[in-house]
């Protein structure tokens, strides 16, 4: 996950002098006769895997959270996606609320979110992190706008076991305002992110919640969450 490749070129033999004469033409070697180097493997893997375009809306915003779970992470830009709304809701294993987008009837709604370039491999990642088929399905041509105008189709996550009378965990929340304050998302994005309700976790030595606290603390959000 976290190797370097770097360009390679074809080998090419040396030379050979004759006895009488000038030094002759190169051979014709084929390239294929030769065992692959271990950065030529590297370079044909990332050609054949190519990238995929993943939406965050919620706590993967943060990009020291993302690039946690896909090493290959590359913010795109900021972007939203229409006639949907944000919602806590989504029911988590933890018993508090997630985020998930919401389709909406009401002109004029959107949400925002950041557009992320991944490796292809590491979707399974991504979908293990973001629980496929446990509260979550994923949507691979949903359309955002991007802010330099273009609309892209993108992979993303929604929630489908909901329950609104849920609220997010403080640590939680604090993902994803750093989120959006790192990748500077509208000012009355943030305001309203930060005046959804949450609450603290009972469970102070929970691994998610000292997780994310390590990761604010890298991002350098620390604040935005009580010890």
């Amino acid at each position: 996950m976290g190797g370097v490749c770097v360009e390679w070129r074809k080998w090419l033999p040396r030379p050979r002098e004759q006895k009488n004469g000038p030094i002759s033409a190169l051979p014709q070697h084929n390239p294929a006769d030769r065992p692959l180097t271990r950065s030529q493997k590297c370079s044909n893997q990332r050609i054949i895997r190519g990238s995929l375009k993943y939406f965050a809306y919620g706590s993967n915003m943060l990009t020291e959270r993302l690039r946690g779970r896909c090493a290959s992470a590359n913010a795109l830009g900021r972007a939203t996606v229409g006639n949907h709304v944000l919602e806590f809701c989504k029911r988590s294993a933890d018993g508090s609320g997630k985020a998930t987008i919401v389709q909406s009837r009401k002109d004029g709604t959107r949400v925002y979110g950041v557009v992320f370039n991944l490796d292809i491999a590491e979707r399974e990642e991504l979908d293990k992190a973001e629980g496929l088929g446990q509260g979550y399905h994923r949507v691979d041509d949903l359309g955002v706008q991007l802010e330099i105008g273009d609309e892209v189709r993108v992979s993303t996550y929604i929630g489908t076991r909901l329950d609104r009378s849920l609220k997010p965990y403080d640590w939680y929340r604090a993902l994803v305002i750093a989120g959006a304050q790192e990748h500077e998302l509208p000012g009355e994005w943030i305001a309203m992110l930060e005046q959804v309700a949450c609450i603290p976790d009972p469970d102070f030595k929970r691994k998610n919640r000292v997780d994310a606290i390590a990761v604010l603390k890298g991002a350098g959000f620390e604040h935005l969450v009580q010890r």
